[in-house]
C-alpha cells in the first residue's frame, strides 16, 4: 500500500516456488505520515523455495511490530528473514514484539527478529526501537556460511535495541 496501514494480513505458502520476496504486510511509505505494518503473518512450509527475502511486516516509513514469520518443513529461503523491518526518514523507527520460528529449513541470509534502519545517511531518531523480538530455532535448520541471527538490530540507531533468541 502507498497510503494507510497494512495490518492483520496473512500469507500461507505450501509446496511452492516463489521467484521474489514474500511480505505479510508492506508499506511503501509517504512523506506525509508514519504508517503501521503490524500484526501480519507469513507461514511457509512443505519444501517451498523462496528466492528472495521474507518479512512478516516491512515498513519503508514507520512502525513494523507484532508480526510473525514461520518457516518449516524443509523450506529454503535464499535471502534474509525479518519479523519486522522498519525504516525512518527522519523519524522514529519501531520494530517491536515480532516473532520468527525456523524449523528444519535452510536460510541463506541474515535473520532479524526486529530491524530498524534509516532511509537517509543519519541514524534513526532517538526513541527508535527494536525490542522484545524473538527468534526461535528448532530441529536441524541450515544457515549460510555468513548468516547472523539477531533478536533485534538497529543500524546506526540512537534508540534501544534488545531482543531474544531461543535455540
Amino acid at each position: 500500500t502507498n497510503e494507510g496501514h497494512a495490518t492483520g494480513n496473512k500469507v500461507n505458502i505450501s509446496n511452492a516456488e516463489v521467484d521474489y520476496s514474500v511480505y505479510g504486510g508492506y508499506q511503501a511509505g509517504s512523506s506525509n505520515d508514519l504508517f503501521k505494518v503490524n500484526k501480519n503473518e507469513v507461514a511457509i512450509k512443505g519444501k517451498s523455495a523462496i528466492k528472495g527475502n521474507v518479512a512478516g511486516g516491512y515498513n519503508n516509513l514507520g512502525e513494523a511490530s507484532e508480526n510473525k514469520v514461520t518457516i518449516e518443513q524443509n523450506t529454503s529461503v535464499n535471502g534474509q528473514v525479518w519479523g519486522g523491518y522498519s525504516k525512518s526518514s527522519p523519524g522514529k523507527a519501531k520494530a517491536d514484539d515480532n516473532k520468527i520460528i525456523i524449523e528444519d529449513s535452510t536460510i541463506g541470509g541474515n535473520v532479524y527478529g526486529g530491524l530498524v534502519v534509516s532511509n537517509v545517511n543519519t541514524a534513526p531518531e532517538s526513541g527508535s526501537s527494536a525490542k522484545n523480538n524473538m527468534v526461535i530455532i528448532k530441529g536441524t535448520p541450515k544457515f549460510g556460511a555468513e548468516t547472523v541471527i539477531y533478536g533485534g538490530w538497529g543500524h546506526n540507531s540512537n534508540g534501544s535495541v534488545a531482543g531474544t533468541g531461543e535455540y
